[in-house]
């Protein structure tokens, strides 16, 4: 009973406990790495510049990943890759997705350089696994995947970073190209 008078003060020491924890993880793994991070350089808007960036997860791994360089601007917004399977066009998408994530939060980044406008948004679809779609609600695989899309056309605004990987993987060929031309 005694505790619970004191459960608001508690959960703001546990929050502010966790903040210092999460802060201070993030500036010791800096500090350990500082070839391989940089402090980047957060401006209102402008382009995204990253230089031999790597992924952040791969960062340390004993291959390192390869390093990818990545520019988008005003002019340059809009990037189609694509490859053979098992190239690194995923891992790369999610790349820059997790330096920018990264690099506004005010972390150091995995990367030689990199200067990172303020988005409004990050929005994703990307694919973690083989779609299957979902037996529990009766959608299909390429159901699931146009709702995804939707949500993203729709929460975006002209400072968002979108990245989608893998649109219309659930239907033909040429389907697939017609659809992502068109969400494009």
């Amino acid at each position: 009973e005694r505790i619970k008078e004191s459960i608001l003060h508690l959960r703001v020491l546990v929050e502010a406990i966790s903040t210092l924890d999460l802060v201070l993880s993030f500036a010791l793994f800096a500090a350990e790495h500082p070839d391989a991070y940089v402090c980047p350089d957060v401006e209102p808007d402008g382009p995204l510049l990253i230089v031999e960036g790597h992924h952040p997860l791969l960062s340390t791994h004993k291959s390192g990943g390869q390093p990818n360089s990545t520019f988008l601007s005003k002019n340059r917004s809009f990037e189609i890759i694509s490859g053979a399977n098992m190239a690194g066009k995923s891992t790369y998408s999610r790349q820059v997705a997790l330096i920018t994530i990264l690099g506004h939060m005010g972390c150091y980044v995995p990367a030689k350089y990199a200067r990172i406008p303020v988005f409004s948004s990050i929005l994703t679809r990307c694919t973690v696994r083989k779609d299957s779609g979902s037996i529990e609600d009766n959608l299909s695989s390429f159901f699931m995947e146009m709702q995804d899309i939707a949500r993203v056309t729709q929460s975006l605004t002209p400072s968002s970073l979108v990245i989608v990987d893998e649109i219309g993987k659930s239907t033909s060929g040429e389907d697939g190209e017609a659809i992502a031309w068109s969400v494009a």
